[in-house]
């Protein structure tokens, strides 16, 4: 996206506003950041994949999806999690 040539930022400033000012937005750096480290410590991508099979679990089925709920109700959690799409 921010790349110096062929990037959405080079090409909305050639093509469209010159005078634009590009923000790198701080979530988009944050997972640039998380991507690197993964790169580095294999460990990590193990763990954003369990916690990725962890979500996907819960999410593609309402039943585990409600059982889910109801866990968190049982145990009283003050601001529930929600799992959608």
């Amino acid at each position: 996206m921010s790349g110096q040539t062929s990037g959405v930022q080079t090409i909305l400033r050639r093509e469209y506003m010159p005078r634009a000012l590009y923000v790198h937005c701080c979530t988009h750096r944050l997972n640039l950041v998380i991507s690197d480290v993964c790169k580095v410590l294999v460990y990590i991508s193990e763990f954003m994949a369990i916690l990725s099979n962890i979500y996907s679990y819960f999410t593609k089925s309402g039943v585990t999806n409600e059982y889910f709920r109801q866990a968190q109700q049982d145990l009283k959690l003050s601001m529930p999690i929600v799992c959608s799409k």
